[in-house]
């Protein structure tokens, strides 16, 4: 199954999202907590599944997310957001 939402929505939803999953973001735009965002599993082969539009690119794993949320537990969502994409473009 394959869900559509803004990367806000997700990182708020972390408890209610599949460990498994995998996150990709909308590359039409310059990554914010508003981009739009599409989590799936990814193919046993690697890469997103064909549900995910070309123009969504690879973002994080869902339980990288958790882990970093984990570890920055006292921080506001908004900032966890924007750490997440800082680390996604940096670190991951």
């Amino acid at each position: 199954m394959v869900s559509y939402m803004e990367l806000d929505e997700a990182i708020s939803k972390l408890e209610f999202l599949d460990s498994d999953a995998t996150i990709w973001i909308d590359s039409s735009d310059s990554w914010s907590i508003k981009s739009r965002v599409c989590i799936a599993i990814e193919k046993e082969t690697g890469g997103a599944p064909g549900s995910v539009p070309k123009h969504f690119e690879y973002f994080l794993e869902v339980f990288l997310i958790v882990e970093l949320a984990t570890e920055l537990d006292s921080i506001n969502k908004t900032s966890l957001t924007n750490r997440v994409i800082e680390y996604a473009k940096n670190d991951a």
